[in-house]
């Protein structure tokens, strides 16, 4: 059985099947288990046998401050197959510090207490460097958002229209596009069918719907002036790259991330039993959020239009005078 602690913490190293009686000449040390040299040197205090006559040993030691493998070594003085007995020390990482919350909402993780957690597994962190599991993160952060359909933070951008243009550039950073409208005057834009635009006549005047055309919208009719328009879309989330980086998704499914990436890590070591555990919460993760974004909060009731209602469109023939 493998021993896992985080840098400079204490740890119990056990000893069992061992003769009775052992207190006082038994030691234990910690060796690097590459190398071979000592990362604890050798002692004999703090031994127990507990409970007595047992021959079960436990030793308190503090972990090595660097990340890695190691090895406890446990001897009577004399090195021997028969006098010695080892057992593998993982040292995995720093504790994640939590991102506290004074709304009572849970708490969200930064980059570098998702990559701790992961970390905490007992991986190698000489091999998952900080790249390769920001890369992995970030990789969770894509397939959860294309997965499950969810498009982000809803961001706003403020333009004004110029007389003679039809076309506007969606913002950069945008998804997914949630409505159009001028705010002078108060008008919410209606989404048509880009083809609708086409088979109608060229006119002048106050827009009144949209379409979509791949880069950006199309407003008509073409604006004769210069009117302020808002868009209302959802924002890319953003990368993590920095250790203070925070996913932009609900702090509920933050810690959720760290599925997917330990997955992929023991994909890496060839553990393919861990790697479906851990890929079937990865999966419960996407069908929660699915579920979550069925029936969402917005700002207010909708309701669904008649089909008596006149409006801009007249499908096929152009629009309505």
């Amino acid at each position: 059985m493998s021993i896992y602690a985080v840098p400079s913490t204490s740890f119990q190293a056990v000893l069992s099947g061992a003769p009775t009686g052992l207190v006082g000449s038994l030691g234990v040390r910690v060796l690097q288990a590459s190398s071979g040299s000592v990362s604890i040197a050798r002692t004999t205090s703090g031994i127990a046998e507990n409970p007595s006559g047992s021959g079960i040993y436990i030793a308190s030691l503090t972990a090595p401050s660097v990340v890695g493998e190691y090895v406890v070594v446990w001897d009577t003085g004399t090195v021997s197959p028969s006098t010695s007995a080892s057992e593998e020390l993982f040292v995995t990482g720093t504790p994640p510090t939590p991102l506290t919350s004074t709304s009572g909402s849970q708490p969200g993780m930064n980059a570098l207490a998702l990559r701790t957690e992961v970390l905490n597994h007992g991986f190698d962190g000489s091999i998952f460097s900080s790249s390769v599991l920001n890369q992995y993160l970030n990789d969770a952060i894509g397939d959860l958002c294309s997965r499950a359909f969810y498009y982000g933070e809803e961001q706003q951008q403020v333009t004004t229209t110029v007389a003679g243009t039809a076309n506007y550039a969606f913002p950069t950073d945008l998804t997914k596009l949630r409505s159009v409208r001028l705010t002078s005057p108060q008008q919410e834009l209606s989404l048509i069918d880009l083809r609708d635009i086409d088979r109608s006549s060229a006119a002048s005047g106050t827009p009144y719907c949209y379409a979509l055309n791949g880069s950006g919208i199309t407003v008509y009719p073409t604006p004769d002036a210069a009117y302020p328009m808002n868009l209302r879309y959802y924002q890319i989330l953003s990368p993590l790259v920095y250790d203070t980086d925070v996913p932009g998704l609900p702090p509920r499914y933050h810690r959720a991330l760290t599925y997917y990436v330990i997955a992929r890590c023991f994909e890496r070591e060839d553990d393919v039993q861990q790697a479906q555990y851990y890929d079937s919460k990865w999966e419960q993760t996407i069908k929660n959020l699915k579920s979550d974004l069925v029936f969402p909060l917005t700002d207010g009731p909708r309701q669904v239009k008649s089909q008596w209602d006149s409006g801009p469109v007249k499908p096929g023939w152009g629009f309505w005078p």
